[in-house]
């Protein structure tokens, strides 16, 4: 697996990938497009050959990144592509990074915990009446000084 930029070439396999999401939560044709267009965004694809598995995008702010989307192809998922392509993503980002993640999806906050992310704050019904969401940080790891 290598994991390179992706560009709009990409649009289509990167929309094949939404099918991880539920019907309602899926982005649309001419969002991803915007996003992929965009300068302030690190957009990361998971390529085994000719095959895109997995898709990472944050938005650059100035002082932080807002982690907007992470997925997987339901056949690649559990082979640690999510993990390898938020890796690449917070070391491309340099600073503090903020997400949102369901409040129940116990491995997506594995993958965070394990990368120093930690709850800031809860919003309610955030994905639809009774389902909240958690809002997480990894703050910027400043370099230990002797």
């Amino acid at each position: 697996m290598r994991i390179t930029p992706a560009g709009p070439d990409d649009l289509a396999a990167i929309l094949a990938l939404e099918e991880v999401f539920p019907a309602g939560q899926r982005w649309k044709e001419a969002s991803w497009a915007d996003e992929l267009a965009a300068h302030s965004r690190i957009v990361l694809a998971a390529r085994e050959g000719s095959s895109l598995l997995g898709v990472v995008l944050l938005a650059v702010l100035h002082d932080f990144a807002d982690l907007l989307r992470i997925q997987v192809a339901v056949g690649a998922q559990r082979r640690g592509i999510a993990d390898a392509l938020l890796r690449e993503a917070l070391a491309l980002a340099q600073r503090r990074v903020l997400l949102e993640v369901r409040d129940d999806n116990e491995p997506a906050l594995a993958l965070y915990r394990k990368h120093g992310f930690h709850v800031i704050d809860r919003r309610r019904d955030y994905y639809g009446s009774g389902i909240d969401a958690l809002v997480l940080e990894r703050p910027y790891p400043k370099e230990e000084t002797a």
